[in-house]
Parts: structure tokens; sequence; C-alpha cells
């Protein structure tokens, strides 16, 4: 990797890291489901806070597992609003 490249596959912008090709920004998760030597995680202020969303297909709108994933992910996340079934949007 060189500097400007772009991958979605962790272990090649860690390994890119380790190899001292450069830096990035990650998630606070990265830190615990990614540690390897050669990489140092630091926290960064003045960054805004990222938001994530959750998708599912349509067909799976009554989905129990679908719709159990949702409600774990709203009750981890402090939400209260209940999530938008795509056949209403």
């Amino acid at each position: 990797m060189v500097g400007g490249d772009v991958t979605d596959q962790p272990d090649d912008w860690l390994s890119a890291i380790a190899n001292g090709y450069g830096i990035a920004l990650a998630p606070e998760s990265s830190a615990r489901f990614y540690a390897r030597p050669g990489v140092t995680y630091r926290p960064v202020s003045g960054v805004s806070p990222s938001q994530v969303g959750v998708a599912w297909a349509p067909a799976d709108d009554t989905n129990p597992v679908i719709q159990d994933f949702v409600r774990c992910c709203l009750a981890g996340s402090g939400a209260s609003t209940p999530p938008v079934p795509h056949s209403l949007l």
C-alpha cells in the first residue's frame, strides 16, 4: 500500500501501519478487536462523532431475528425510537 491507497481489509491497513507505511483513523473498537504488535492506538480529540446505521432487506421486516438484532442495536445506542420498516418508507 502507498499513501492514499484505500482498503476495506483490516489486515491490509494494519500491516501497512505496522510496517511504517502510514497512519489511519480507526474506530475505538479497533484497539480491542485488532490489537497487534507494531500498531499503537491513541484517542483523537476534536473529531466529530461518527454515526452508524442498521440496514436490512425489506423482505426481512418481519423476521424475528432481524427484529431482535435491531432492538439490541437500539438498546445499546440508547435510542428510544423504534425502527421504521422499509415497507413504510
